[in-house]
């Protein structure tokens, strides 16, 4: 039997009538995974920024949990994840992999994330998802006002339930 393989176009054109596309394999941005911390029962993300530390400081992770106990959460119902050791994902990403109702930003700006830009100490609603905005844990843990402002902030919340 003969070869049967032919690239030449006229013959081609007898057994493809619609328009065939040569795709390129691109992975699926769906398949993108993260490595963070807790598991994300109220489906709210934390977002760390800190390239030297795990979270943060001493004095940086103690805020953290101190903000996290006063708004009533425990380790199971949030997402922890560094920002700056995850490859700079955008917002969409994000959210497809997390699907919160809230995202806290510590140190991560929302141009970083693809979003437009907020003052810190922000809450505010993108794409029907709670972002409260604010700076790094690092300086926030020495920033009394910052401090007060952020827990005015947090105040206005309305934390997701399982």
């Amino acid at each position: 039997m003969a070869n049967q393989l032919t690239n030449n176009a006229e013959v081609l054109r007898l057994f493809f009538t619609e328009d065939v596309y040569l795709v390129e394999d691109m992975p699926s941005l769906s398949e993108r995974s993260f490595q963070y911390v807790g598991e994300n029962a109220r489906r709210i993300l934390i977002l760390v920024n800190d390239a030297s530390h795990k979270v943060s400081t001493e004095a940086g992770t103690l805020l953290l949990r101190n903000i996290v106990k006063a708004i009533g959460l425990g380790g199971n119902d949030f997402a922890l994840l560094n920002y700056a050791v995850c490859d700079a994902p955008d917002f969409d990403a994000l959210a497809r992999f997390f699907s919160p109702k809230l995202v806290f930003l510590f140190g991560v700006a929302p141009v970083e994330l693809g979003l437009k830009e907020y003052p810190l100490e922000t809450y505010v609603q993108e794409r029907g998802i709670q972002l409260v905005y604010t700076r790094n844990l690092v300086e926030l843990a020495s920033d009394n006002e910052a401090k007060k402002a952020l827990w005015a902030v947090l105040k206005r919340l309305e934390i997701p339930q399982i």
